[in-house]
């Protein structure tokens, strides 16, 4: 086959071709020598092995071109092992040569690859701030997808970011059976307008396990995805995927909306339930979509929980949906990481009651417009984990019997927040004041404190006689840190450290 000429293949350029420049080959003209004695088939095994070294493909996602360029025993070495030619990853960028354009090397690439699977990632940068290119890009993009369906049926992962033109006219030839990986992220003028845009049908045999969908919906085989990432998807259109996503482990929702799609039929015989699903991570673009989802799925085997809310979102989302989700799903949530600034007040004070279980808590309250009551909602947190009695009956959100601390098999606490966090309160987070003084501690093994700030530091050093009860604590590991977030004057404090200076000071 003959070879194209690429940024990578070619010696327009004033840098000497490899050939020509002993020491970019890092080996003697005797190594060189040694190394043409060995067999071809080592030689190809050699070259596998090199081209697997990920920081040279981060570096050069065609690196396996200059293998052909030493010599031509090499070239002829590496043009014939398949192995070399197995990924292939392009991102068009605008003012690129029209004869460097990557269609060509992507057939003679993927050609070369034999009769295994390829993985093909193409990306397509920046299309709407360079309109003067936008309409050949169109016509490359249209022209690399028609090479890559040629090779649908090896693909063993594909991952497209392009504008909506191309993909929504895109066919496939031949069935992807040994598909795994997909991931599509359309380009959209209006993201608004979501449920409006045509569904991608090509993908209707497919049947990933790994699945990665951007502003776009698509026809899949969900009957084998067992890990999903969606954004900027419509709920009703994640409600049908979890009702045919029964293998589901784990789960990423993004900025998911509700475009006041009718869902009623989707869940006439709610909940839906995905049975296998451990990993829960999701961030609503707004609070009807989080009803929807709270009142309409249960995930009996759910483990591990993060749930926050889009950041151009400013409502609030209810903690009601949230313990009614929690308790519909009678699982052993084991970790939970909680955004608590885009919940409604005194979130954490109702959720406690439900997570017994919980070994992992991760709390970041995010920047507020209102500090105080973030700060007050903080430091009653910590009084209730005090101990029972700890916080006044009057200020609890339910009924409680003074006898049991709450969180009892907490092993790991990390809060990250625009507060001054309360630090007298963590030796009681450690060993909870009991009725009856009965001795009790909870079994934590990492305290990680991070007080973020902006503009005056306004953080109060740890009292001596706390951190000499910390002492106490010799298998917890602390972590105290106070970080400006001023842009251009960025630091770190170890504030435990500082303190202990404070005091040596005296």
């Amino acid at each position: 086959m003959q070879s194209v000429a690429t940024p990578h293949d070619s010696n327009t350029s004033n840098e000497p071709r490899l050939d020509q420049n002993p020491k970019r080959t890092h080996l003697s003209d005797n190594g060189l020598r040694l190394f043409d004695l060995l067999p071809a088939e080592v030689i190809s095994i050699i070259f596998a092995y090199y081209i697997q070294d990920s920081s040279r493909i981060s570096r050069d996602p065609f690196f396996a071109l200059t293998l052909g360029r030493i010599c031509r025993r090499w070239r002829k070495i590496a043009w014939a092992t398949p192995n070399l030619w197995t990924s292939l990853s392009i991102g068009y960028k605008y003012g690129m040569n029209v004869a460097h354009t990557p269609v060509e090397l992507a057939e003679e690439w993927l050609s070369r690859s034999g009769a295994l699977p390829v993985s093909i990632q193409h990306t397509f940068d920046n299309f709407q701030s360079h309109f003067r290119y936008f309409e050949n890009a169109l016509r490359e993009c249209q022209r690399m997808l028609k090479v890559y369906s040629r090779y649908s049926d090896r693909w063993g992962s594909l991952s497209l970011a392009l504008p909506s033109a191309p993909i929504e006219g895109f066919t496939l030839p031949r069935t992807p059976s040994m598909l795994q990986g997909l991931t599509l992220h359309v380009y959209r003028d209006d993201y608004a307008d979501l449920p409006e845009y045509p569904r991608i049908t090509a993908f209707s045999k497919c049947s990933p396990k790994n699945v990665k969908l951007i502003a776009v919906e698509v026809d899949l085989n969900w009957t084998t995805a067992t890990h999903l990432h969606l954004e900027f998807v419509d709920m009703a259109e994640v409600l049908r995927i979890f009702q045919k996503a029964s293998k589901l482990s784990r789960c990423t929702l993004r900025d998911i909306p509700h475009y006041g799609t009718d869902v009623s039929t989707i869940i006439r015989h709610a909940p839906i339930i995905c049975p296998v699903l451990e990993c829960l991570d999701v961030a609503f673009a707004e609070e009807e979509a989080q009803i929807i989802f709270c009142r309409s799925i249960t995930l009996p085997a759910l483990k591990h929980l993060t749930i926050g809310s889009s950041e151009w979102d400013t409502s609030d989302l209810s903690v009601d949906e949230l313990i009614f989700f929690l308790a519909q799903s009678p699982c052993t949530l084991e970790t939970l990481g909680i955004e608590t600034v885009v919940f409604e007040r005194g979130t954490l004070l109702r959720l406690v009651p439900v997570l017994s279980s919980l070994t992992n808590l991760e709390i970041s309250s995010g920047f507020s417009y209102r500090p105080e009551q973030q700060l007050t909602d903080l430091r009653n947190f910590c009084l209730l984990l005090a101990g029972p009695g700890g916080l006044p009956p009057h200020l609890l959100p339910f009924a409680h019997a003074a006898t049991q601390p709450f969180l009892p098999v907490l092993e790991n606490f990390l809060w990250d927040g625009y507060e001054a966090y309360p630090w007298e309160t963590i030796p009681r987070l450690l060993k909870p004041a009991m009725p009856d003084d009965a001795s009790y501690c909870r079994p934590l093994k990492s305290v990680k404190i991070l007080c973020r700030y902006r503009g005056a530091l306004e953080v109060q050093y740890i009292q001596e006689d706390v951190i000499q009860q910390l002492f106490e604590f010799k298998d917890v590991k602390f972590d105290f840190t106070v970080r400006s977030d001023d842009i251009g004057q960025e630091s770190e404090i170890d504030w435990l450290q500082t303190s202990l200076e404070k005091i040596k000071r005296r």
